[in-house]
């Protein structure tokens, strides 16, 4: 588990020190402003392939947040450390009319938060097949570049709504398959890219983070930018598919956190994020026309 004490307090709202109280007792009787339970989350729309020009894409809107990724495969040269690895690269940016708050370079931190959760995730998981993206040793392999824009922000949940178009684009994503030519020798000195298409090997295993804020002795998933306005910390927990917790991470902005609530937000996790990850593949196989994640 990854602890950083930071400061950091969500600028994207502004309550009185009544409105915090009532929020905070609403969350201690289990009863949110909007009627859900502390670990109930709001449905969200999921759609895949919404950008034309890049090897796949998703869109993930929940009210007042909306979040686009893209991602796009370019030839690279593998590292020296690495040859017989491709590589994947994350980056997140904020549109400037998403919040005042984004106005100038804050819009730039608020997406560097984002991106290292994403790089953690994809390095504590292994889910992505990088052997695979290798096409020459030494010379040749795949770049998967993983683009993600945040459109608005209002709506809270920014984190969880980035992890689950990142981990749908990347399973919409699609590389050509590479035929390779030898020598006399048998060794390989060229390729050609062919017209077949293939999905990214481990795609389906890429990791799901939610984000626990943490109000009092109490966590409370898929918050709204009031609660976070609340929020005394904040814990990231990503589980795989079945349920193995690959990555944490701790922020703490007024107080730190008891270790049983630790436990209890891995636990909920391990059980929760499984049935997420079958949704998203659900709806990204069109089994469920709308999209509508309930």
């Amino acid at each position: 588990l990854t602890i950083i004490m930071s400061s950091w307090k969500n600028g994207l709202t502004m309550l009185s020190d009544a409105e915090r109280l009532y929020i905070a007792d609403g969350i201690v009787a289990d009863i949110r402003n909007d009627g859900r339970e502390a670990l109930q989350r709001r449905p969200f729309l999921i759609e895949t392939g919404t950008v034309s020009n890049a090897n796949g894409s998703a869109r993930v809107r929940l009210e007042g947040t909306d979040v686009l990724v893209g991602v796009k495969v370019h030839l690279a040269e593998p590292d020296a450390d690495t040859p017989d690895e491709g590589k994947v690269q994350f980056h997140v940016a904020a549109a400037t009319a998403a919040s005042p708050l984004f106005a100038g370079r804050g819009g730039e931190s608020y997406g560097r938060g984002i991106c290292e959760i994403l790089e953690s995730m994809h390095e504590a998981s292994n889910a992505i097949d990088l052997k695979s993206l290798c096409i020459i040793e030494g010379q040749s392999c795949w770049l998967v570049q993983v683009d993600a824009l945040i459109l608005q922000c209002q709506g809270g949940a920014v984190y969880d709504c980035v992890a689950v178009a990142a981990k749908a684009a990347l399973c919409n994503a699609q590389i050509a398959k590479t035929s390779i030519i030898k020598d006399a020798d048998d060794n390989p000195v060229d390729f050609d890219v062919t017209d077949e298409m293939h999905t990214i090997a481990g795609a389906d295993l890429f990791p799901i983070v939610a984000m626990y804020t943490l109000i009092g002795f109490n966590l409370v998933l898929d918050a709204t930018l009031a609660e976070e306005a609340c929020a005394e910390g904040q814990l990231f927990v990503a589980t795989n598919a079945d349920g193995k917790v690959c990555f944490s991470k701790h922020v703490a902005i007024s107080k730190g956190i008891v270790p049983s609530l630790l436990a209890d937000a891995m636990a909920h996790a391990a059980s929760y994020i499984p049935s997420l990850h079958k949704q998203i593949e659900h709806a990204i196989k069109a089994v469920n026309p709308t999209g509508l994640l309930e």
